[in-house]
This record gives C-alpha cells, structure tokens and sequence, in this order.
C-alpha cells in the first residue's frame, strides 16, 4: 500500500512439464492488508518491454507509475499494452493476475 512496489524474486526457470529434471524453491511471503499482488505471464514482458531483456523493470516502473491511479491496474495494464503494440496481434499470451488483500 502506499503506492510501492516490490518485486518478488523469481526461485528457477519458469515451471513447464517439459523441465523434469529441474528443481524449484519453494518460498513464503506474507502480505499485509491492502497489499495488491500482481502476477503476468512472459506475453506481458514482451508486449510491454518489446525486444529489451529488461522487460521487468519495464512493468515494475508501469506499476510505479499506476499506483495512485484510480482506474482499475488490469484495465491500466492493457490499455498501455494495446497503445505499444498499435493495435497488432499479440504473438503471446497475455496472462494477468492481481489479488489485493482485505
């Protein structure tokens, strides 16, 4: 709350079937009330931070700026999407996820 932004650090490779052989960190947080969690999928990096390997930071510093806003950031999120992709098709998924705590 307050309009900060933390990111969570990532514990592996992302989880897929096809990476039997790999382990994963299991890890805890605990969120207070009002604390916004916000999840996405690769799909979201790519149309947000186009070819630039630093696609988090991107998303980080759009949450940063969303923050205080009073629409709703799923809505925010993708209406910045479609302004950076100028109406194109996606060529992947666009998976978002918010969950705020009570």
């Amino acid at each position: 709350s307050g309009g900060g932004v933390s990111p969570l650090s990532s514990t592996g490779l992302l989880v897929w079937p096809a990476l039997r052989d790999c382990s994963w960190e299991q890890r805890r947080a605990a969120f207070s009330a009002g604390v916004l969690l916000f999840l996405y999928t690769d799909g979201v990096g790519d149309a947000l931070g186009g070819d630039e390997d630093c696609s988090d930071d991107v998303i980080v510093g759009l949450l940063r700026q969303l923050a205080r806003s009073e629409t709703p950031l799923l809505d925010s999120v993708l209406v910045r999407i479609e302004e950076r992709s100028g109406g194109r098709p996606h060529p992947d998924d666009l998976t978002l996820l918010s969950v705020k705590w009570p």
